[in-house]
């Protein structure tokens, strides 16, 4: 494997428990209109997905297990794991993606992810039809979907791809979506290649044209649909906010961006102001359902919750009501409830709604000043993405010292004054690696980088989670704890005033800071809540009783869950993709919801993508299941319906 995003790669490549973060302004809101991937903040969807891990050789996931569920086939797509991402379902084939992992170098700098073409008409006996190329340069992870249009533009079915990067340093080949006609599945052609948002700051705002870029914003995930003789896309966009971006797709060859919205906008709408642990504040995935008579998007807004727009007009997104995460945390006690909404699905029927947080990380880290005047004072935190990681039993405690930006132009970082002492610096110039190694160089035990203010394009008070590497703990904290440590006076008005600077009010580089106390505990791995369909208020919540449980905390993989989809008959089942805890089948309604089927394969299995295929009007669907170690498996529920 070659570069693929420059600092982020370690982010798959480690166990999973950091904690993820945002840059945030006040009040968890928005402090800037542009994001990067590759500024070293996880701050998108994208740089978040990849922290989904792929099993070390000692590592199983969970036993071989099953209760309610038949394996009806499998088709194996891949001996490289973690290169297959989602799957979808139309006209008799399945469509299967392939993640990052599939970026192995080719030839002349270009990349050979692709999707999969699977004739499933015959649902014992899948067979590869063919592959569709990416652009030579991406991926696509969740934006796999495909829609049939009949215009006088186009009359057929149509694949959509969304597209992030293999290499972020290559500009050709990436970026948006990408448009197929599958029409003919076995000898599919290219009607629109990675064409996306080229603006910051909305549909009006400055077009990144003008300054030389030449490659829209990366997409994490897509959805199409079609009303009467019109369709339409959503992207989402993992650079900048506003971050849903709708496209007039009724002519694919020439795709039009009709709108922009994202928090903004909500926030005027009437958003409540409930942020989960973390406050990441991103769009992440979406459906798209006409509900009596008008056209609904479900928005997966991770720590904001689940947000429900009204697209009747797409031109012109209304916000109707948002998801609150009930507090404490029904299942786990926290009083700050995890949050990380990553995608739902209503019932057949939209009474209901079933949604999944995936959560990489069953830690939260509890932090402390222990002296001075703020001593007591908790405040929050997230350790780096490949570095070694603060948790319950390897806990970080000691006195800080002010050493500045810490970068390699900058004045030396002082010497350590003792062997447990943490260096405390600020976001800012050059990388966090870079920090971390002239830190490390010092002979400090860890390094905390406070975030920086909006003067220099920061988050003030909004945690760090940073993609990092290092031989020390690194972890990232807001502006506010970085002053109190230093016991300096913090204004959040003056941070986040981009004419104001309040660096000035800090102390000389080498001043003694208070002591602090970390460490982690567990709060278990993402799962699954079901609430109202229309008010979207909570109902109940479902979680694997592994991914509860401390002694899974490790060695066993990523025990979250992933996606769902309702039965497509509107019975209340809901089909569920576990990474490492494999498939579930839930039942829900009123009364609540509960697991009523499980399967895990004896090879193990590691599960992005699910998709309920309609079979007639009464017998069970099928069930497709991507695994991203493998390929395609075809499972039946059993069991009671």
């Amino acid at each position: 494997m070659k570069r693929l995003l420059a600092g982020v790669v370690g982010v798959a490549l480690v166990l999973s428990v950091f904690g993820v973060g945002a840059i945030a302004g006040p009040d968890g809101k928005s402090s800037g209109q542009q994001r990067s991937i590759d500024d070293g903040v996880i701050d998108t969807a994208l740089e978040n997905a990849l922290g989904a891990q792929v099993l070390e050789p000692k590592q199983t996931g969970l036993p071989e297990s099953s209760k309610n569920m038949k394996l009806v086939s499998k088709l194996q797509l891949t001996e490289t794991p973690g290169v297959i991402s989602d799957v979808a379902y139309h006209k008799g084939y399945a469509y299967l993606g392939e993640w990052f992992n599939a970026c192995t170098e080719g030839p002349g700098d270009t990349y050979d992810a692709e999707v999969h073409v699977v004739n499933v008409k015959n649902m014992s006996n899948p067979k590869v039809v063919t592959s569709i190329p990416n652009n030579g340069n991406d991926w696509s992870g969740e934006g796999i979907h495909v829609i049939s249009l009949n215009n006088a533009n186009f009359k057929g079915d149509l694949l959509l791809m969304s597209s992030e990067p293999c290499d972020s340093a290559l500009d050709e080949n990436v970026g948006g979506m990408t448009i197929w006609d599958v029409t003919n599945p076995a000898n599919p052609e290219k009607l629109a290649a990675n064409f996306g948002d080229w603006t910051i700051g909305g549909l009006d705002g400055e077009d990144e044209r003008d300054s030389g870029r030449v490659t829209p914003h990366s997409v994490h995930s897509v959805m199409g649909w079609v009303d009467g003789k019109k369709a339409y896309a959503v992207q989402v966009d993992n650079e900048e906010f506003p971050d849903v971006d709708i496209f007039d797709i009724s002519d694919p060859s020439n795709p039009v961006i009709i709108s922009e919205v994202g928090l903004e906008e909500f926030d005027a709408g009437g958003l409540k102001p409930q942020t989960a642990n973390g406050a990441s504040i991103f769009f992440h995935d979406m459906q798209v359902r006409r509900i009596k008579g008008v056209w609904h998007m479900m928005a997966s807004y991770w720590d904001v919750g689940w947000v429900l727009l009204n697209i009747d007009d797409p031109s012109n997104p209304q916000f109707v009501t948002d998801y609150d995460y009930p507090e404490p945390d029904p299942l786990t006690g926290f009083s700050v409830p995890e949050g990380n909404a990553h995608q739902s699905w209503w019932s057949k029927d939209a009474r209901f709604a079933v949604g999944t947080d995936e959560d990489f990380n069953p830690f939260r880290l509890v932090a402390e000043i222990m002296t001075g005047d703020n001593a007591g004072d908790t405040f929050g935190a997230s350790n780096g993405s490949a570095t070694p990681p603060v948790d319950d039993t390897n806990p970080l405690a000691g006195p800080t010292r002010w050493v500045g930006r810490a970068c390699n132009d900058d004045p030396a970082v002082p010497a350590a004054a003792s062997p447990d002492e943490i260096a405390l610096s600020t976001r800012g110039v050059c990388t966090f690696t870079e920090k971390t190694a002239n830190v490390e160089a010092a002979g400090y035990a860890a390094i905390i980088v406070f975030n920086s203010n909006a003067a220099a394009g920061g988050g003030c008070d909004a945690v760090v989670a940073a993609s990092v590497e290092g031989g020390i703990p690194f972890l990232g904290v807001g502006r506010d704890t970085g002053f109190k440590l230093l016991n300096t006076d913090y204004d959040n008005a003056v941070c986040s005033d981009p004419a104001q600077d309040d660096a000035t009010s800090l102390p000389p580089i080498d001043t003694a800071g208070e002591s602090i106390s970390v460490t982690g505990e567990f709060d278990g791995w993402g799962y699954v809540q079901l609430f109202n369909g229309q008010t979207l208020e909570h109902i109940d919540a479902y979680a694997v009783k592994e991914s509860l449980d401390p002694r899974y905390a490790k060695d066993f993989g990523d025990l979250t869950v992933h996606e769902v989809k309702t039965d497509p008959r509107g019975n209340y089942l809901g089909y569920i993709s576990y990474y490492s805890a494999g498939a579930r089948v839930v039942r829900f309604g009123n009364n609540g919801i509960r697991e009523v089927g499980h399967f895990i394969d004896d090879r193990g299995n590691n599960f992005w993508g699910t998709f309920p295929v309609k079979n007639g009007k009464k017998k069970r669907p099928f069930l497709l299941f991507s695994d991203r170690d493998y390929g395609l498996y075809v499972l039946k529920y059993t069991g009671k319906q």
